[in-house]
C-alpha cells in the first residue's frame, strides 16, 4: 500500500503540472500521501496479533530528509530524491519523514527543532536512542550546518546520529568532520547533450542555442553548462541575468549563436523555482527564434515544457534535465538525467550495512548515475553519435573534475 502511494504521488505529481497547478498544492498532496504512508505502517505494526500473516515491521531507524526549501512538488531534483528515499525505507523498514522548509532560515529552525524532538515523530521515550540518519539534499545547507547554534547542537548529539550532504564538492574535515558528502557531477552526461544537439540541428542555418541556469554560482550547474558548451563546441563571453534590459546585453544575446542565462531573482534568488520567468522568456519576442534550450534550473523547466505543449512541433527543442522528460513534449529530444533515487539508496544501504556512510563519493557517469537518454524518435539519429563518444565523455568528466576539485 506504501509503494502504491508514491505511485499515486508520482502520477498527480505530473497531472498537477499539466493542469499549471500551484506548486504548493503538489506539495500539500506529497505530505499527505506521506501522512498515509507512515499511518498505514504504525497500523499494520500495533495490529500484528489481529492479522494472521505477519505484517511488516519498522525498525527502529529513522531517516530524516532536508529539502531545498520550498523544493517538494518540483518535478525534479527534490522529488526524485524523496522518492529514492521513500523506497529504500519501504525495502528496508524504515521510517521516513520529509522536511520541506520555506526558506534556510526555516531550514535552521527546523534542523534545530528535530534534536529536541525526533523521538516523538514515532513515539519514543524521552531518554530513548535511535540511529538516525540526516540527509541534507543540497550544498546550500553548509551554511546552515555551520550556524553556531546548529553546530552547537550537532556537538552535544548522540552518536546514533549520521549525517549526509548531496550535491557539495567539499569535505570540509575541520568544519563539520561528522559529514559525509556526495557529489553527481553533470560535466559528462551534459558533453553528450552538447554533442547530440549538435548533431540535431546540424540541418539547420546558423542554428541559435540558448542555455538558462537556475544561477550563476553553483557548481554542479556550471558544471553541466562546461560539459554542454565543450561537447557542441562553442565558447561564451558571459552568463547574462534575465533582468539585464540593457541595449547592449539585449543587442549582443540577438546577435549571438550560443547565449547563457541566468533567471536567479530576487524573488527565487536559486531560481528553481520559476516556471512562470522561463515561460515567459520563451514567450518573448527576443527569445522564441532559439532552436534549442539545454535548461539547468530544476523545476523552472516546466514553463519551457509548456511553451512546448503548447506550440507544438513550431516550438524549438529543450534538453530534459534532473530526469526522463520526454512524458512532458515531443519536443525534448533527449535528457540529462540524475539518478539521485539510486543514489540515495545506495548511501541508506551503507548506512545499515556498514553503520556509516561514505566520507566523500562520486557519483557520475563512469558510475552510472548519470547519463543521457535518447527520447523515442530520435534514436536513428542521435543513438550512435551518443554511444561511439560515451567513453570520450567519461574521460572528459574525470579530468575536469580532477582540475576543477
Amino acid at each position: 500500500m506504501a509503494f502504491l502511494m508514491l505511485l499515486c504521488y508520482a502520477f498527480f505529481m505530473n497531472l498537477l503540472n499539466s493542469m499549471s497547478r500551484c506548486r504548493r498544492i503538489a506539495s500539500a498532496f506529497f505530505m499527505l500521501s506521506l501522512f498515509f504512508v507512515m499511518t498505514y505502517s504504525f497500523i499494520s505494526c500495533s495490529h500484528e496479533d489481529k492479522v494472521e500473516s505477519e505484517p511488516e515491521q519498522l525498525s527502529e531507524k529513522l531517516v530524516i530528509v532536508f529539502h531545498f526549501p520550498d523544493g517538494l512538488g518540483d518535478n525534479s531534483y527534490n522529488d526524485i530524491l524523496a522518492y529514492g528515499i521513500h523506497k529504500a525505507a519501504k525495502e528496508h523498514g524504515l521510517l521516513p519523514y520529509d522536511v520541506n522548509p520555506s526558506d534556510w532560515d526555516d531550514a535552521k529552525a527546523k534542523i534545530d527543532k528535530v534534536f529536541d524532538s525526533y523521538r516523538s515523530l514515532i513515539g519514543l521515550e524521552e531518554n530513548a536512542d535511535i540511529p538516525v540518519l540526516l540527509i541534507f539534499a543540497n550544498s546550500g545547507y553548509l551554511d546552515v550546518l555551520k550556524d553556531a547554534d546548529i553546530s552547537e547542537k550537532i556537538a552535544s548529539a548522540s552518536d546514533s546520529f549520521s549525517y549526509l550532504l548531496f550535491e557539495s564538492t567539499e569535505l570540509p574535515e575541520t568544519d563539520l568532520p561528522y559529514l559525509s558528502t556526495v557529489y553527481m557531477p553533470l560535466y559528462g552526461a551534459s558533453y553528450l547533450a552538447g554533442l547530440a544537439s549538435k548533431s540535431l540541428l546540424s540541418s539547420k542555418e546558423n542554428p541559435r542555442v540558448v542555455a538558462l541556469l537556475a544561477n550563476d554560482f553553483m557548481s554542479p550547474l556550471l558544471d553541466a553548462l562546461s560539459g554542454f558548451s565543450d561537447g557542441y563546441g562553442v565558447s561564451y563571453e558571459k552568463i547574462y541575468n534575465q533582468n539585464d534590459s540593457s541595449e547592449h546585453a539585449m543587442a549582443a544575446m540577438n546577435s549571438a549563436s550560443f547565449v547563457v542565462e541566468s533567471i536567479c531573482s530576487d524573488d527565487d534568488p536559486y531560481g528553481f523555482n520559476s516556471s512562470g520567468t522561463t515561460y515567459e522568456i520563451a514567450n518573448n519576442n527576443n527569445f522564441n527564434h532559439f532552436d534549442l534550450y539545454f535548461p539547468v534550473c530544476g523545476g523552472s523547466i516546466h514553463g519551457l515544457l509548456r511553451y512546448n505543449r503548447e506550440r507544438g512541433d513550431d516550438s524549438f527543442y529543450t534538453v530534459g534535465m534532473d530526469s526522463d522528460l520526454r512524458p512532458y513534449s515531443s519536443q525534448v529530444p533527449f535528457s540529462v538525467v540524475k539518478h539521485v533515487d539510486k543514489a540515495a539508496e545506495k548511501c541508506i544501504k551503507q548506512w545499515l550495512d556498514e553503520g556509516k556512510i561514505d566520507r566523500y563519493q562520486h557519483l557520475g557517469l563512469e558510475e552510472g548515475y548519470t547519463e543521457l537518454v535518447i527520447s523515442s524518435g530520435y534514436e536513428e539519429l542521435l543513438s550512435q553519435t551518443v554511444q561511439e563518444n560515451l567513453s570520450a565523455a567519461i574521460e572528459k568528466e574525470n579530468r575536469y573534475y580532477e582540475i576543477n576539485n
